[in-house]
């Protein structure tokens, strides 16, 4: 997998399954920063700025794909 992230433990993380193509997959949404209101409730989106990141993980296979990491705005 392209691109790795240095310490996965430094965020906090969401996850939820989703379906990709008949596939059964978990998204990760990991974000870095003050923890923020509802997080375990809502979605928290972030984008372009950052070092946020989201993944693909295949539980069938163990594997993780498709990292997205945010660039620094």
């Amino acid at each position: 997998m392209p691109g790795q992230v240095a310490d996965p433990e430094d965020f906090y993380m969401q996850y939820i399954g989703i379906v990709v193509k008949g596939k059964r997959l978990i998204y990760i949404n990991a974000f870095a920063f003050e923890e923020p209101p509802s997080w375990k409730e809502h979605a928290v989106i972030t984008c372009d700025g950052g070092v946020d990141w989201g993944v693909l993980y295949d539980p069938e296979t163990g594997k993780f794909s498709d990292l997205a990491i945010n660039g620094v705005a």
